[in-house]
Order: structure tokens, then sequence, then C-alpha cells
């Protein structure tokens, strides 16, 4: 790997928290309280709303996460992991291949952090059981699984200005990761019936 690459673990939970706040308050604004209604509404208050709708309603593994927010937002959940272990398989592809060493270094530090650390904050986190003095640790964990997957993209947007394959991967997973934390806002949002 090479020498220069970042340090992936956050330092201070202090800007684990400024960054999930930032994060919300770039979002829609919200009413005083969110009234209740289906997917479709709840996703209507995030940037991604259209991903986010399209996420959920192509869900059919387990019907019984549609039912509610916490469900939604594990969904959201599993279809980072199902997009992070893509994206694993992707880069090991592209390692067989044999790239030159800058490329190599960049796959490597991605898939790295996508192993020890991404993986590692979200993996445990079961949105279905989520309480409220159990919210500020999952914001917390969303936001350092997402926070971590930044340095890989970026990393791995300067070795590789033109998109390919895994660097597709690695912007869609991105992207659901940056939902699932603007999603996990929204909801603390309802339930305090105020914002952030």
């Amino acid at each position: 790997m090479a020498a220069s690459a970042p340090i992936i673990k956050p330092i201070f939970l202090s800007i684990i928290l400024a960054i999930s706040v930032a994060f919300f308050s770039s979002s829609p604004s919200l009413s005083q309280s969110l009234p209740v209604g289906d997917f479709q509404e709840f996703c209507g208050h995030a940037n991604q709303a259209a991903y986010c709708i399209k996420t959920i309603d192509e869900y059919t593994a387990q019907p019984i996460l549609k039912v509610n927010d916490q469900g939604w937002l594990q969904i959201l959940k599993l279809k980072a992991l199902s997009l992070l272990s893509s994206t694993i398989t992707g880069i090991d592809n592209a390692i067989q291949v044999g790239p030159p060493t800058v490329v190599l270094d960049a796959l490597t530090f991605c898939k790295s952090v996508a192993i020890n650390t991404t993986i590692s904050y979200l993996s445990p986190l079961d949105f279905t059981v989520i309480s409220h003095d159990q919210y500020i640790k999952y914001q917390l964990e969303s936001a350092s699984a997402y926070t971590s997957f930044v340095y890989c993209i970026n990393y791995f947007n300067r070795i590789f200005p033109v998109q390919n394959p895994v660097g597709v991967l690695i912007d869609q997973t991105y992207e659901t990761l940056k939902l699932l934390l603007e999603c996990v806002n929204i909801y603390q949002c309802k339930q305090k019936s105020s914002c952030l």
C-alpha cells in the first residue's frame, strides 16, 4: 500500500457527529413532525429520494422490513452491505489482472477500508430494534461507516479520473452509505417531532 495512504480510523467522535449533522442540515426542510406514512413519503425528505424509494421498493428478501421506518433503515443498510460485497469482489477481480503498482495500491486500500472499517461499523447495526437511547450510537456508527468510505472513494478517484467498473461499484456504495446516514437523521427527526 502506498505510504501516503491516509489513516482511516476516525479520531474524534465530535467530528463524526458534525459530519452527520451537516448532512442532515443539507436535507430538504422538514415540518415540525413527519406524519405517519409509507416509505415513499419517508424517502421524499431525502436528497436522494428517487434512489431511496427504488431501493426499498425493489427489496423482496424480507417483506416484513417494508412495514415501518426502522425496517426501511435496515433495508438501506442491507443494500450498502450488498454493494460492499460486490465492490470487494470487483476489486479482487481487478487485482487478479496484475495492475500497475499505483493501481494495485488503490485497489488494496479500498478493499482494506471496506472490510476492516466500513463493514465493521455497519454489520452490527440492527435498525429493527433501535431505541431512543441507542440512537446516538447508531448515528455515530452510520456516520463512521460513511466517513471511512470517503477515504476510499477520494483515493480511488485520484488514481482513476475516468469511470470504470470498480469505480461504479465504489460510487454506488458511497451514495448508499450517504443515503443511509441521511435517513437515520430523518428517522430521528420523526421520533423527536423536531429537527436537528
